[in-house]
Protein backbone atom coordinates (compact mmCIF):
# COMPACT_ATOMS: atom_id res chain seq x y z
CA UNK A 1 0.00 0.00 0.00
CA UNK A 2 1.10 3.74 -0.79
CA UNK A 3 1.30 6.31 1.35
CA UNK A 4 -1.12 8.87 1.17
CA UNK A 5 0.01 12.40 -0.05
CA UNK A 6 -2.71 14.50 1.52
CA UNK A 7 -1.92 18.34 1.21
CA UNK A 8 -1.68 19.05 4.54
CA UNK A 9 -3.89 21.86 5.65
CA UNK A 10 -2.99 25.46 4.70
CA UNK A 11 -4.34 28.54 7.01
CA UNK A 12 -4.18 31.69 4.82
CA UNK A 13 -6.32 34.44 4.89
CA UNK A 14 -9.23 34.63 2.32
CA UNK A 15 -7.87 38.04 0.85
CA UNK A 16 -4.44 36.37 -0.09
CA UNK A 17 -5.99 33.40 -1.39
CA UNK A 18 -4.56 33.94 -4.88
CA UNK A 19 -0.67 33.54 -3.42
CA UNK A 20 -1.38 30.28 -3.57
CA UNK A 21 1.58 28.10 -5.28
CA UNK A 22 1.68 27.97 -9.11
CA UNK A 23 1.28 24.14 -8.72
CA UNK A 24 -1.49 24.66 -6.79
CA UNK A 25 -3.31 27.22 -8.62
CA UNK A 26 -2.96 24.74 -12.03
CA UNK A 27 -4.38 22.19 -10.42
CA UNK A 28 -7.52 24.52 -9.56
CA UNK A 29 -7.49 26.08 -12.85
CA UNK A 30 -7.64 22.31 -14.20
CA UNK A 31 -10.44 21.03 -12.32
CA UNK A 32 -13.97 22.19 -13.77
CA UNK A 33 -15.94 21.37 -10.49
CA UNK A 34 -13.74 24.16 -8.47
CA UNK A 35 -15.05 27.14 -8.48
CA UNK A 36 -13.96 30.73 -7.30
CA UNK A 37 -13.82 31.18 -3.21
CA UNK A 38 -16.61 33.75 -2.74
CA UNK A 39 -19.17 31.54 -4.50
CA UNK A 40 -17.37 28.93 -2.82
CA UNK A 41 -18.20 30.99 0.75
CA UNK A 42 -21.52 31.96 -0.52
CA UNK A 43 -22.66 28.52 -0.78
CA UNK A 44 -21.24 26.30 1.93
CA UNK A 45 -23.14 29.71 3.87
CA UNK A 46 -26.55 28.83 1.97
CA UNK A 47 -26.27 25.01 2.04
CA UNK A 48 -22.72 22.75 2.39
CA UNK A 49 -24.34 19.85 1.62
CA UNK A 50 -24.16 20.45 -2.05
CA UNK A 51 -20.86 20.74 -1.59
CA UNK A 52 -18.29 18.82 -3.32
CA UNK A 53 -15.21 17.18 -1.79
CA UNK A 54 -12.71 19.15 -3.58
CA UNK A 55 -14.83 22.14 -2.73
CA UNK A 56 -14.01 21.38 0.63
CA UNK A 57 -10.50 21.12 0.54
CA UNK A 58 -10.14 24.24 -1.30
CA UNK A 59 -11.91 25.76 1.27
CA UNK A 60 -9.99 24.19 4.32
CA UNK A 61 -6.76 25.04 1.85
CA UNK A 62 -7.41 28.80 1.74
CA UNK A 63 -9.44 29.55 5.47
CA UNK A 64 -8.51 26.57 7.34
CA UNK A 65 -10.41 23.95 9.40
CA UNK A 66 -11.94 26.51 12.37
CA UNK A 67 -13.02 28.69 10.03
CA UNK A 68 -14.50 26.25 7.23
CA UNK A 69 -16.61 24.73 10.44
CA UNK A 70 -17.51 28.01 11.33
CA UNK A 71 -18.56 29.04 7.72
CA UNK A 72 -20.81 26.29 7.34
CA UNK A 73 -22.78 25.67 10.65
CA UNK A 74 -24.94 28.25 9.95
CA UNK A 75 -26.27 26.72 6.77
CA UNK A 76 -25.84 23.13 8.32
CA UNK A 77 -28.38 24.06 11.32
CA UNK A 78 -30.73 25.63 8.75
CA UNK A 79 -30.28 22.01 5.88
CA UNK A 80 -30.18 19.80 8.83
CA UNK A 81 -34.02 20.94 10.41
CA UNK A 82 -35.79 19.18 7.30
CA UNK A 83 -33.78 15.78 8.17
CA UNK A 84 -34.27 15.78 11.65
CA UNK A 85 -37.48 16.59 11.33
CA UNK A 86 -38.06 12.98 9.74
CA UNK A 87 -36.21 11.36 12.48
CA UNK A 88 -37.23 13.34 15.46
CA UNK A 89 -40.82 11.29 16.57
CA UNK A 90 -38.14 7.84 15.46
CA UNK A 91 -39.34 4.91 18.05
CA UNK A 92 -36.03 3.83 19.81
CA UNK A 93 -35.02 0.45 19.04
CA UNK A 94 -36.71 -2.50 21.08
CA UNK A 95 -34.85 -4.26 23.15
CA UNK A 96 -36.78 -7.84 24.42
CA UNK A 97 -35.52 -8.45 28.30
CA UNK A 98 -33.84 -12.26 26.76
CA UNK A 99 -31.66 -9.09 25.07
CA UNK A 100 -30.80 -7.11 27.79
CA UNK A 101 -29.63 -10.13 30.14
CA UNK A 102 -27.33 -11.56 27.30
CA UNK A 103 -23.65 -10.99 27.16
CA UNK A 104 -22.85 -10.88 23.52
CA UNK A 105 -19.67 -9.47 24.16
CA UNK A 106 -17.16 -12.10 26.16
CA UNK A 107 -13.63 -11.81 27.84
CA UNK A 108 -10.62 -13.52 27.10
CA UNK A 109 -6.93 -13.55 27.16
CA UNK A 110 -3.70 -14.07 25.94
CA UNK A 111 -1.01 -15.70 28.20
CA UNK A 112 2.59 -15.69 27.08
CA UNK A 113 5.77 -17.43 28.37
CA UNK A 114 9.42 -17.92 27.85
CA UNK A 115 9.28 -21.56 27.57
CA UNK A 116 10.68 -22.22 23.77
CA UNK A 117 8.92 -24.34 21.13
CA UNK A 118 10.01 -26.39 18.17
CA UNK A 119 8.84 -28.87 15.42
CA UNK A 120 11.00 -31.59 14.36
CA UNK A 121 11.36 -31.78 10.79
CA UNK A 122 13.77 -34.22 8.99
CA UNK A 123 15.47 -34.58 12.49
CA UNK A 124 16.17 -31.26 12.69
CA UNK A 125 14.00 -28.57 15.61
CA UNK A 126 12.97 -25.54 13.59
CA UNK A 127 11.41 -22.49 15.50
CA UNK A 128 7.43 -22.12 13.79
CA UNK A 129 6.12 -19.24 12.64
CA UNK A 130 3.38 -17.41 14.26
CA UNK A 131 -0.51 -19.12 13.69
CA UNK A 132 1.56 -22.23 12.43
CA UNK A 133 0.11 -23.99 15.83
CA UNK A 134 -2.90 -24.47 17.22
CA UNK A 135 -3.05 -27.52 19.91
CA UNK A 136 -6.33 -28.04 22.12
CA UNK A 137 -4.50 -27.44 25.81
CA UNK A 138 -6.99 -30.20 27.15
CA UNK A 139 -9.04 -27.64 29.82
CA UNK A 140 -12.24 -28.52 27.85
CA UNK A 141 -13.34 -25.18 26.74
CA UNK A 142 -11.13 -24.60 23.50
CA UNK A 143 -8.04 -22.97 25.02
CA UNK A 144 -5.53 -23.53 23.00
CA UNK A 145 -1.57 -23.66 23.05
CA UNK A 146 -0.19 -21.54 20.25
CA UNK A 147 2.86 -19.56 19.26
CA UNK A 148 4.24 -16.37 19.76
CA UNK A 149 7.72 -14.99 19.29
CA UNK A 150 10.74 -12.98 21.62
CA UNK A 151 12.95 -11.83 19.18
CA UNK A 152 14.05 -14.76 17.14
CA UNK A 153 12.83 -17.02 19.50
CA UNK A 154 9.38 -19.05 19.08
CA UNK A 155 7.50 -19.42 22.59
CA UNK A 156 4.65 -20.89 23.91
CA UNK A 157 1.47 -18.76 24.51
CA UNK A 158 -2.07 -19.63 25.82
CA UNK A 159 -4.92 -18.16 23.83
CA UNK A 160 -7.83 -18.70 26.30
CA UNK A 161 -11.11 -19.40 24.93
CA UNK A 162 -13.97 -16.12 25.62
CA UNK A 163 -16.06 -16.86 28.73
CA UNK A 164 -19.22 -15.23 29.66
CA UNK A 165 -18.22 -11.95 31.61
CA UNK A 166 -21.64 -11.87 33.64
CA UNK A 167 -20.55 -15.76 35.25
CA UNK A 168 -19.63 -15.02 39.48
CA UNK A 169 -16.12 -14.77 39.89
CA UNK A 170 -16.14 -17.71 41.76
CA UNK A 171 -16.87 -19.73 39.01
CA UNK A 172 -14.10 -17.75 36.86
CA UNK A 173 -11.95 -18.49 39.10
CA UNK A 174 -12.49 -22.37 38.86
CA UNK A 175 -11.89 -22.13 34.63
CA UNK A 176 -9.06 -19.81 35.24
CA UNK A 177 -7.39 -22.25 37.61
CA UNK A 178 -7.84 -24.46 35.07
CA UNK A 179 -6.04 -22.50 32.36
CA UNK A 180 -3.06 -22.01 34.68
CA UNK A 181 -2.67 -25.86 34.95
CA UNK A 182 -2.19 -26.60 31.93
CA UNK A 183 0.49 -23.72 31.90
CA UNK A 184 2.11 -24.94 34.75
CA UNK A 185 2.05 -28.61 33.82
CA UNK A 186 4.10 -27.47 30.55
CA UNK A 187 6.30 -25.55 32.45
CA UNK A 188 7.05 -28.45 35.21
CA UNK A 189 8.50 -30.51 32.11
CA UNK A 190 9.67 -28.00 29.83
CA UNK A 191 12.55 -26.87 33.29
CA UNK A 192 13.80 -30.85 33.55
CA UNK A 193 15.35 -29.99 30.01
CA UNK A 194 17.98 -29.22 28.28
CA UNK A 195 16.98 -31.36 25.71
CA UNK A 196 13.52 -30.29 24.80
CA UNK A 197 10.83 -32.90 24.82
CA UNK A 198 7.62 -33.94 22.92
CA UNK A 199 5.12 -32.19 23.69
CA UNK A 200 2.65 -34.84 23.31
CA UNK A 201 2.35 -36.74 26.50
CA UNK A 202 1.71 -33.27 28.86
CA UNK A 203 -0.88 -32.26 25.96
CA UNK A 204 -2.27 -35.01 24.55
CA UNK A 205 -3.94 -33.44 21.27
CA UNK A 206 -0.16 -32.00 20.65
CA UNK A 207 1.42 -33.30 17.46
CA UNK A 208 4.24 -35.92 17.15
CA UNK A 209 6.27 -33.37 15.43
CA UNK A 210 5.71 -30.49 18.41
CA UNK A 211 8.50 -30.44 21.15
CA UNK A 212 9.32 -27.66 24.06
CA UNK A 213 11.37 -27.01 26.68
CA UNK A 214 15.29 -25.69 26.64
CA UNK A 215 18.00 -26.60 24.68
CA UNK A 216 21.84 -25.84 25.29
CA UNK A 217 22.66 -23.01 23.77
CA UNK A 218 18.57 -21.37 25.02
CA UNK A 219 18.72 -18.28 27.22
CA UNK A 220 16.42 -19.60 30.18
CA UNK A 221 16.79 -16.72 32.65
CA UNK A 222 13.43 -16.06 31.87
CA UNK A 223 11.88 -19.61 32.17
CA UNK A 224 10.00 -18.71 34.65
CA UNK A 225 8.45 -15.08 33.27
CA UNK A 226 4.71 -14.93 32.08
CA UNK A 227 2.78 -11.84 30.03
CA UNK A 228 -1.44 -11.38 29.97
CA UNK A 229 -3.03 -9.32 27.50
CA UNK A 230 -6.74 -9.37 27.26
CA UNK A 231 -9.56 -8.91 25.13
CA UNK A 232 -13.17 -7.76 26.05
CA UNK A 233 -16.02 -6.20 24.83
CA UNK A 234 -16.71 -2.30 25.91
CA UNK A 235 -20.21 -0.65 25.92
CA UNK A 236 -19.52 2.41 24.38
CA UNK A 237 -21.57 4.54 26.99
CA UNK A 238 -19.17 3.35 29.15
CA UNK A 239 -16.03 3.54 27.38
CA UNK A 240 -15.45 7.37 29.11
CA UNK A 241 -15.21 5.15 32.37
CA UNK A 242 -12.66 2.26 30.64
CA UNK A 243 -10.58 5.69 29.09
CA UNK A 244 -11.18 7.62 32.99
CA UNK A 245 -9.18 4.35 34.60
CA UNK A 246 -6.31 2.99 32.03
CA UNK A 247 -3.31 4.41 32.46
CA UNK A 248 0.33 3.55 32.87
CA UNK A 249 1.43 4.60 35.91
CA UNK A 250 5.05 6.34 36.05
CA UNK A 251 6.72 3.56 37.94
CA UNK A 252 5.13 0.72 35.56
CA UNK A 253 6.63 2.82 32.54
CA UNK A 254 9.54 0.81 31.02
CA UNK A 255 10.31 3.59 28.14
CA UNK A 256 9.28 6.41 27.15
CA UNK A 257 6.66 5.61 24.49
CA UNK A 258 4.83 4.21 27.24
CA UNK A 259 4.86 7.61 28.84
CA UNK A 260 3.09 8.96 25.26
CA UNK A 261 0.06 6.18 24.67
CA UNK A 262 -0.66 6.81 28.77
CA UNK A 263 -0.50 10.88 27.77
CA UNK A 264 -2.83 9.83 24.85
CA UNK A 265 -5.68 8.43 27.00
CA UNK A 266 -5.70 10.88 29.46
CA UNK A 267 -6.02 13.79 26.86
CA UNK A 268 -8.91 12.18 25.09
CA UNK A 269 -11.40 13.16 27.70
CA UNK A 270 -10.32 16.61 27.60
CA UNK A 271 -10.69 16.26 24.43
CA UNK A 272 -14.60 15.08 24.00
CA UNK A 273 -15.27 17.99 26.03
CA UNK A 274 -14.57 20.12 23.78
CA UNK A 275 -16.00 17.80 20.58
CA UNK A 276 -19.01 16.98 22.17
CA UNK A 277 -20.79 20.81 22.47
CA UNK A 278 -19.35 21.04 19.29
CA UNK A 279 -21.55 18.90 17.83
CA UNK A 280 -24.34 20.17 19.28
CA UNK A 281 -23.34 23.09 17.36
CA UNK A 282 -23.39 21.27 13.97
CA UNK A 283 -26.84 19.47 15.05
CA UNK A 284 -28.40 19.98 18.00
CA UNK A 285 -29.59 16.68 19.78
CA UNK A 286 -32.80 17.96 20.81
CA UNK A 287 -33.92 18.22 17.63
CA UNK A 288 -33.23 14.70 16.71
CA UNK A 289 -34.45 12.38 20.01
CA UNK A 290 -37.21 14.81 22.02
CA UNK A 291 -36.87 12.29 25.05
CA UNK A 292 -34.30 13.43 27.74
CA UNK A 293 -33.38 10.19 29.26
CA UNK A 294 -32.79 8.61 25.12
CA UNK A 295 -31.31 11.81 24.41
CA UNK A 296 -28.89 11.54 27.42
CA UNK A 297 -28.40 7.72 26.53
CA UNK A 298 -27.66 8.58 22.79
CA UNK A 299 -25.70 10.92 23.86
CA UNK A 300 -22.95 9.03 26.11
CA UNK A 301 -22.80 6.22 23.17
CA UNK A 302 -21.97 9.44 20.66
CA UNK A 303 -19.57 10.39 22.99
CA UNK A 304 -17.97 6.86 23.36
CA UNK A 305 -17.76 6.19 19.97
CA UNK A 306 -15.98 9.32 19.15
CA UNK A 307 -13.65 8.78 22.11
CA UNK A 308 -12.36 5.45 20.79
CA UNK A 309 -11.39 7.37 17.11
CA UNK A 310 -9.99 10.31 18.93
CA UNK A 311 -7.14 7.32 21.39
CA UNK A 312 -6.45 6.64 17.50
CA UNK A 313 -5.86 10.41 16.49
CA UNK A 314 -3.95 11.54 19.86
CA UNK A 315 -1.89 8.73 20.26
CA UNK A 316 -1.11 8.23 16.94
CA UNK A 317 0.25 11.95 16.86
CA UNK A 318 2.31 11.32 18.94
CA UNK A 319 5.28 9.68 16.96
CA UNK A 320 6.78 6.87 17.94
CA UNK A 321 9.49 3.78 16.44
CA UNK A 322 7.83 0.32 16.59
CA UNK A 323 5.28 -1.40 14.93
CA UNK A 324 1.40 -0.01 14.64
CA UNK A 325 -0.14 -2.27 17.16
CA UNK A 326 1.78 -1.01 20.14
CA UNK A 327 1.46 3.13 18.83
CA UNK A 328 -1.98 2.86 21.62
CA UNK A 329 -2.56 1.20 24.50
CA UNK A 330 -6.33 0.02 23.70
CA UNK A 331 -6.03 -1.96 20.09
CA UNK A 332 -9.36 -2.37 18.56
CA UNK A 333 -10.43 -5.94 17.41
CA UNK A 334 -13.71 -4.72 16.25
CA UNK A 335 -13.08 -2.44 12.66
CA UNK A 336 -14.16 0.93 13.78
CA UNK A 337 -16.52 1.03 10.44
CA UNK A 338 -18.61 -1.49 11.65
CA UNK A 339 -19.01 0.05 15.08
CA UNK A 340 -20.46 3.33 13.59
CA UNK A 341 -22.82 1.02 11.29
CA UNK A 342 -24.45 -0.61 13.77
CA UNK A 343 -23.95 2.52 15.58
CA UNK A 344 -26.27 4.31 13.55
CA UNK A 345 -29.11 1.44 13.14
CA UNK A 346 -29.83 2.09 16.66
CA UNK A 347 -29.11 5.60 17.79
CA UNK A 348 -30.86 8.63 15.58
CA UNK A 349 -28.99 11.26 16.94
CA UNK A 350 -25.18 9.41 15.51
CA UNK A 351 -27.12 8.60 12.17
CA UNK A 352 -27.93 11.87 11.69
CA UNK A 353 -24.54 13.11 12.38
CA UNK A 354 -22.64 10.33 10.04
CA UNK A 355 -25.61 11.48 7.12
CA UNK A 356 -23.91 12.83 4.39
CA UNK A 357 -25.27 16.39 4.98
CA UNK A 358 -23.36 16.90 7.95
CA UNK A 359 -20.19 13.94 8.03
CA UNK A 360 -17.68 16.23 6.36
CA UNK A 361 -18.23 19.25 9.24
CA UNK A 362 -17.98 16.32 12.14
CA UNK A 363 -14.65 15.11 10.27
CA UNK A 364 -13.37 18.55 10.34
CA UNK A 365 -14.25 19.43 14.13
CA UNK A 366 -12.97 15.69 15.26
CA UNK A 367 -9.66 16.71 13.58
CA UNK A 368 -9.27 20.44 15.14
CA UNK A 369 -10.39 19.27 18.38
CA UNK A 370 -7.60 16.33 18.81
CA UNK A 371 -5.30 18.38 17.32
CA UNK A 372 -4.53 16.54 14.07
CA UNK A 373 -3.50 17.27 10.51
CA UNK A 374 -5.72 15.35 8.23
CA UNK A 375 -2.88 14.72 5.87
CA UNK A 376 -0.70 13.30 8.31
CA UNK A 377 -0.25 9.71 8.64
CA UNK A 378 -2.60 8.40 11.25
CA UNK A 379 0.04 7.15 13.48
CA UNK A 380 3.40 8.90 12.81
CA UNK A 381 6.83 7.88 13.64
CA UNK A 382 9.50 5.63 11.58
CA UNK A 383 6.78 3.06 11.24
CA UNK A 384 3.78 5.65 10.38
CA UNK A 385 0.73 3.77 9.09
CA UNK A 386 -0.21 4.01 5.29
CA UNK A 387 -3.08 5.72 5.88
CA UNK A 388 -3.52 9.50 6.75
CA UNK A 389 -5.89 10.28 9.51
CA UNK A 390 -8.15 12.82 6.74
CA UNK A 391 -8.58 8.73 5.04
CA UNK A 392 -9.05 7.10 7.74
CA UNK A 393 -11.64 9.03 9.30
CA UNK A 394 -13.05 9.30 5.67
CA UNK A 395 -13.50 5.49 5.49
CA UNK A 396 -15.02 5.06 9.05
CA UNK A 397 -17.48 7.63 9.25
CA UNK A 398 -18.86 6.77 6.06
CA UNK A 399 -18.76 3.11 7.53
CA UNK A 400 -16.77 1.74 4.23
CA UNK A 401 -13.94 0.16 6.31
CA UNK A 402 -10.64 0.34 8.44
CA UNK A 403 -8.03 0.30 6.71
CA UNK A 404 -5.72 1.06 9.93
CA UNK A 405 -7.22 -2.43 11.57
CA UNK A 406 -6.05 -4.63 8.54
CA UNK A 407 -2.69 -2.64 8.55
CA UNK A 408 -1.81 -3.42 12.19
CA UNK A 409 -3.48 -6.69 13.11
CA UNK A 410 -1.27 -9.46 12.75
CA UNK A 411 -0.95 -11.33 9.18
CA UNK A 412 -3.37 -13.86 10.64
CA UNK A 413 -6.26 -12.01 12.45
CA UNK A 414 -9.58 -11.44 12.21
CA UNK A 415 -11.44 -8.39 13.38
CA UNK A 416 -14.18 -9.67 15.56
CA UNK A 417 -17.93 -7.77 15.12
CA UNK A 418 -19.38 -5.20 17.98
CA UNK A 419 -21.44 -6.74 20.08
CA UNK A 420 -23.84 -6.04 23.17
CA UNK A 421 -23.26 -6.01 26.59
CA UNK A 422 -26.57 -6.03 28.36
CA UNK A 423 -28.51 -5.25 25.54
CA UNK A 424 -26.23 -2.03 24.70
CA UNK A 425 -23.90 -1.85 21.66
CA UNK A 426 -20.05 -2.41 22.18
CA UNK A 427 -16.87 -3.02 20.34
CA UNK A 428 -14.24 -5.10 21.36
CA UNK A 429 -10.85 -4.32 21.96
CA UNK A 430 -7.16 -5.68 23.54
CA UNK A 431 -5.61 -4.46 26.16
CA UNK A 432 -1.50 -3.72 24.72
CA UNK A 433 0.11 -3.24 27.93
CA UNK A 434 -2.25 -4.64 30.96
CA UNK A 435 0.49 -5.58 33.55
CA UNK A 436 1.83 -2.20 33.67
CA UNK A 437 -2.06 -0.60 33.58
CA UNK A 438 -2.65 -3.61 36.43
CA UNK A 439 0.54 -4.39 38.32
CA UNK A 440 0.63 -7.82 39.12
CA UNK A 441 2.59 -9.19 42.19
CA UNK A 442 6.31 -8.45 41.52
CA UNK A 443 6.78 -12.09 42.46
CA UNK A 444 4.04 -13.89 40.01
CA UNK A 445 5.69 -16.60 37.97
CA UNK A 446 4.98 -20.26 36.77
CA UNK A 447 6.32 -21.07 39.74
CA UNK A 448 3.59 -19.25 41.61
CA UNK A 449 0.22 -20.52 39.93
CA UNK A 450 -2.13 -19.07 42.37
CA UNK A 451 -0.83 -15.80 42.08
CA UNK A 452 -1.58 -16.17 37.97
CA UNK A 453 -4.85 -17.21 38.66
CA UNK A 454 -5.81 -14.27 41.60
CA UNK A 455 -4.61 -11.97 38.91
CA UNK A 456 -6.91 -13.23 36.17
CA UNK A 457 -10.26 -12.92 38.67
CA UNK A 458 -8.78 -9.16 39.42
CA UNK A 459 -8.73 -8.23 35.85
CA UNK A 460 -12.11 -10.20 35.41
CA UNK A 461 -13.83 -8.18 38.42
CA UNK A 462 -12.52 -5.16 37.39
CA UNK A 463 -14.04 -5.33 33.91
CA UNK A 464 -17.35 -6.42 35.73
CA UNK A 465 -16.87 -3.46 37.41
CA UNK A 466 -16.77 -1.03 34.63
CA UNK A 467 -19.28 -2.66 32.27
CA UNK A 468 -21.97 -2.62 35.27
CA UNK A 469 -22.27 -6.43 34.97
CA UNK A 470 -22.92 -7.57 38.30
CA UNK A 471 -23.49 -11.04 40.13
CA UNK A 472 -20.39 -11.74 41.76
Amino acid sequence: MEKNSVTPQKKVAPEVHKSISGSDQDQIAATPEIEELPQLVQRAKLNPALLKPTDLLQLQRTLGNSAVLQLMRSGAGSASASASANQTNKPPMNISKADKKAIQRLIGFEIETRIPIYKEVSNALTRPGYNSVHVNAGTGDGTEVSVDKEGATSIIELVTAPVDDSQISKNFKATAQNWVKALTNLHTEAIKGPPPKKMKPTIAAADDSLQFGFTDTDDDSKKDMIAVQVTHGIRLDKVDTLFKQTSIPKANQARGADQLKSDAMAEVGPAMDIFMPNLEGIIDPATIITKKAERVQALKEVRGFFSLLAQYLISGGKAKTYYLKNHTMLFYKSKMNNVRNDLIVANPYAAALLAPLSRDLVKAQLLTDTKRTGGDPLFMGNHASDISADDWLDEVLSGRDDSLFEEAKNDWGTDIAPGKVKGNLSAVLEHRDLVKEIKPDASMNLTKPDLIVEYLVQVFKRNKKMQDIHHG
